[in-house]
């Protein structure tokens, strides 16, 4: 239906309804007069009386004799002051995102749910009953797991956010709009492999799971390459770490002297392997792992991190925002001491 055909006091009513789901009228808090909104919104008295009584009506609004009109206080459950987070709830993933983003929406006065975004089965049954509550956003790590096409009956006032990455979304049978705050895993790949070289290896190996097109190792190991092609290196060894439990022997025979991991647990079998040969890192390997987890601060590994904490500011601001946005996270090294920084004069020694 075109705007034009809407009448104007139900217009008004879904604008303020808007705006009450937005917190921008808040629980127990005054409207402004009728009189305003009519002079605010250019429409007549009777068409705003029309448009309070229908919110009133609706149990969004409570009129008080001779006081005036108060928004009413809203069921502290899932509400238009809730927001829910799909993401991985093993502590190990989004640990540092988590960590900050509920807190920071807990003391904005909003309740958070979190959903684990690997338990599909739940999700299918879980997130339509959040959703049919018209909760203020929900954000998604939109993993392959998620079942994008319960999006499709999302209500326009709830915000939707996509956050880490955006895969398998031809499944959504109607077009969602959501704001989306990606990671560039390319850049994530291309980083770590000139990190080694910066170090001086020369025998690179890239370890990870099944690099399946449009997944992030996929992305990852486009940096990969990208990088050897650039540098005029052979590609890096890649190993599954799942399917070749004897991979450290391997390396071994090969002389590897430069491991990027897709993950920082994917190293530990090896970091742990070198301390207990007496192998040093980084002179006789160097190794680098990615997203920065508790294993990399735990084992001193260098690592690529997705920059969660910024991530999560940047989710909470789209939260409030009316418009859709996008955005693109370059991945950073945090140097530790199994691949540390390379001083410009160290490189120039080399």
């Amino acid at each position: 239906m075109s705007i034009k055909n809407i009448p104007k006091y139900q217009q008004l009513s879904d604008c303020l309804e808007e705006q009450i789901r937005k917190g921008l009228h808040l629980p127990k808090t005054k409207l402004p007069s009728e009189r305003t909104l009519a002079k605010q919104y250019g429409m007549n008295h009777m068409t705003v009386n029309k448009a309070v009584t229908s919110l009133v009506e609706k149990g969004m609004l409570e009129r008080l004799v001779g006081d005036g009109t108060y928004v009413k206080e809203v069921q502290k459950s899932v509400t238009a002051y809730s927001v829910g987070l799909v993401a991985q709830t093993n502590p190990e993933h989004h640990m540092l995102f988590e960590n900050y983003f509920l807190p920071s929406l807990q003391k904005k006065g909003y309740f958070t749910v979190s959903f684990d975004v690997t338990d599909k089965a739940s999700l299918n049954t879980q997130i339509p009953a959040f959703l049919k509550e018209i909760p203020k956003a929900i954000v998604i790590d939109g993993c392959d797991l998620f079942p994008f096409e319960i999006l499709s009956k999302l209500n326009r006032h709830t915000k939707l956010i996509f956050i880490n990455r955006y895969e398998n979304h031809s499944h959504i049978e109607a077009p969602v709009k959501a704001s989306k705050i990606l990671v560039d895993y390319e850049h994530a790949g291309y980083i770590g492999i000139n990190h080694l070289l910066a170090l001086g290896k020369k025998r690179l190996a890239f370890i990870s799971f099944d690099p399946a097109p449009g997944s992030l190792a996929d992305f990852f190991l486009r940096g990969v390459k990208k990088a050897a092609k650039n540098a005029g290196i052979p590609l890096p060894l890649y190993i599954d770490d799942k399917k070749n439990h004897n991979y450290i022997e391997q390396l071994q025979r090969k002389k590897i002297d430069g491991i990027l991991s897709f993950g920082d647990n994917r190293c530990l079998p090896l970091i742990k392997e070198c301390r207990h040969k007496n192998i040093k890192m980084p002179d006789d390997i160097a190794v680098i792992g990615c997203f920065n987890t508790v294993w990399a601060e735990a084992y001193g590994i260098t690592s690529i991190s997705i920059r969660q904490k910024f991530i999560a500011e940047k989710a909470i601001k789209y939260i409030f925002e009316e418009e859709i946005s996008e955005s693109l996270i370059k991945p950073e090294l945090v140097f530790r001491s199994t691949a540390p920084d390379v001083s410009p004069m160290q490189l120039k020694r080399k």
